[in-house]
């Protein structure tokens, strides 16, 4: 998720302190691929929400950030 995925709701982030994602993971609730392959935050998506003023993130993935198993972190 980056920020050109999250600059439609940015009046909704300079509103609230929470920030709540649904992306359709949760569809996956109790295979394998629920906790090594789904969407998360860029950097920059991360920093853009706290800009807006966000202070807490919520998500249908097991976090906000990628999986060890993705190959997005270093």
């Amino acid at each position: 998720i980056d920020v050109k995925d999250l600059a439609p709701y940015e009046k909704q982030m300079g509103e609230t302190d929470m920030f709540f994602v649904r992306t359709g993971n949760d569809r996956l609730w109790g295979k394998h691929a629920y906790r090594t392959d789904y969407p998360f935050f860029t950097p920059e998506a991360g920093e853009y929400m706290v800009e807006k003023g966000v202070k807490i993130v919520g998500m249908d993935t097991p976090g906000p950030d990628a999986s060890l198993t993705c190959g997005f972190r270093k």
